[in-house]
């Protein structure tokens, strides 16, 4: 069998064609049910335009046929040839026959590079393709690569090329000069002798940090069931302090507590993650907010923090680390919380974060679980931000657009105001809403309590006004879909709830609201005090699921 596809020789987008060799006794059927066009194989009004014009490239590519491979081959290797100028022999493999290969494709590896990495650093300047996917800590090799039998060090770093005849030989070096030089950043400093570029600090307004990875936030976590097998593997143990451990990782809580006397005990935690917007100030305030909220969620205080840093040297420069720094400094400086040091190391990409303590009585202490019969489902703000900021990442929407501004806004909002009020109250079960989305983190409210469901309205959940205009585009995080699938044994919706409605309730949140569990008579004393928050559900008894959505 051979699939024909017409614009891959300069016809017509939008037609094909299917040969299937009449000895093999393979039977087509009908894909569209209708009238029997084409021998009955397909049903429909004939593209005759586009028919037409399929027949007319094909004839003018046996016309063509070897002035196109002359052309297409040089160009390629015009490319090879940078590469070898440029780089190191060791840092690349040219994958496929020497000779007998296709003209005009150029499949190669770089070694110790992730390809994805690659091809958000030449993004704005080549187009290419990856072959190979990096995530949740796993290499996705497709079946080629594993056929030849690459290692994964080197396969995660394939990407393919085309040539074709419209392209210049200017054009392919000047594309094969982006390829070589961000290798040159990416590549481990064992295979260069010294950095690539001189980092002009005056450019840094033209930087664009979520184009320099290829998650989002907390959107970047490893999926919560590949990490859930990871710990199950673990052999928990014990030592002489472990009574004095209160809350550990039985519940995957959003903090530990460990007991330090009767009246006091420490809160800690530690957060980071990818660039979530462009802006390197907001970014590190944004970082550290979303790091100090563990601790709101836990019912303490936070006293002081330990920066985490991982920085691309040869990619980008220091000004931004400052910018980073900046903003880090300004969200504690304003949360009356000391930096009081922290730790860095060169990578790929740029991550940042903190590593937080704070204080609280081991008698109030708020964990993720504990929600109660007839409870109150309040959330302190509005969904949305995960799939906002993927829409000002793909191009569908722009960061100062009102509903980028909205989304930067909710997510430098401290949540140390609304845990202060909300110390007042009882609280029975709180979290707050970041990387698992808004069910992933409420399911584990009724941990271990199988007679109890929560039930939320659909219709009473926050979301940022214009976000299913941006689901519908196609602004859909991988964080959000692997929520999904993560929740779906524990959820059920009512037969209203849209495809789109379910990836807006499953995005995944960076420095997200707090998501707490009170008795239903206070909620309204807490509404007066904290007027944005909303009512968005109930707990209530056991019904067909664990969370139900109405």
């Amino acid at each position: 069998m051979l699939t024909v596809c017409s614009h891959k020789f300069y016809g017509p987008k939008g037609i094909g064609a299917l040969f299937v060799r009449s000895d093999l006794g393979i039977k087509l059927f009908k894909q569209i049910h209708g009238a029997a066009h084409e021998r009955d194989h397909r049903a429909g009004t004939e593209n005759i335009l586009n028919i037409v014009g399929l027949a007319s490239a094909c004839e003018l590519s046996n016309t063509e046929l070897q002035q196109r491979i002359d052309s297409t081959s040089h160009l390629r290797d015009l490319i090879v040839n940078v590469f070898r100028e440029k780089l190191d022999q060791r840092s690349y493999v040219i994958n496929g026959h020497p000779q007998y290969k296709l003209p005009n494709t150029l499949n190669i590896s770089f070694v110790n590079v992730e390809a994805n990495t690659l091809l958000d650093e030449i993004g704005s300047k080549v187009a290419a393709s990856a072959g190979a996917a990096c995530h949740s800590g796993d290499v996705l090799m497709s079946h080629v690569l594993e056929a030849i039998k690459l290692p994964v060090n080197v396969a995660m770093g394939t990407i393919r090329l085309s040539t074709g005849m419209f392209l210049t030989e200017e054009d392919a070096k000047e594309a094969a000069h982006v390829i070589a030089d961000a290798v040159l950043r990416l590549a481990p400093s064992t295979l260069i002798d010294e950095p690539s570029i001189n980092h002009d600090d005056d450019a840094i307004d033209n930087i664009r940090l979520t184009t320099t990875t290829h998650g989002l936030g907390c959107g970047c976590k490893i999926r919560p069931q590949t990490l859930e097998r990871i710990l199950r593997s673990l052999r928990p143990y014990k030592t002489q302090n472990s009574h004095n451990v209160l809350v550990g990782t039985e519940t995957s809580d959003d903090a530990a507590v460990v007991r330090i006397r009767d009246d006091l005990a420490i809160v800690t935690t530690l957060d980071f993650f990818t660039p979530i917007v462009d802006d390197a100030f907001e970014f590190g305030y944004i970082a550290a907010n979303n790091a100090l909220s563990d601790i709101y969620a836990m019912g303490g205080t936070p006293i002081s923090c330990l920066n985490i840093v991982c920085f691309p040297i040869r990619r980008l420069p220091l000004k931004v680390l400052e910018r980073v720094l900046s903003g880090a400094q300004k969200c504690c400086s304003e949360s009356g919380v000391d930096i009081v040091g922290g730790h860095s190391v060169d990578d790929n990409e740029l991550k940042f974060g903190m590593s937080v303590t704070g204080s609280i009585h081991p008698n109030q202490i708020w964990r993720n679980t504990g929600g109660r019969l007839g409870d109150a489902i309040i959330l302190t703000k509005p969904i949305g931000v995960g799939i906002i900021t993927t829409a000002i990442k793909t191009g569908l929407a722009k960061s100062d657009d009102p509903i980028g501004f909205t989304a930067r806004r909710i997510m430098m909002e401290s949540n140390g105001n609304s845990s202060k009020l909300l110390q007042k109250y009882s609280v029975h079960a709180c979290t707050d809403v970041t990387g698992f989305g808004l069910i992933g983190h409420m399911k584990e409210m009724l941990n271990g309590q199988d007679d109890l469901s929560i039930q939320i309205t659909y219709s009473s959940v926050p979301f940022i006004d214009g976000l299913k205009d941006l689901v519908q585009l196609g602004a859909v995080p991988g964080g959000t879909i692997n929520n999904m699938d993560y929740v779906s044994q524990y959820v059920s919706y009512s037969k209203h709830v849209t495809e789109s409605m379910k990836i807006m309730l499953n995005d995944a949140q960076t420095s997200g609201g707090l998501c707490v569990a009170v008795p239903f008579e206070q909620y309204e004393a807490i509404k007066r005090e904290l007027p944005f928050v909303e009512l968005i559900g109930r707990i209530v008894e056991r019904n067909v699921n664990k969370i139900m959505i109405v």
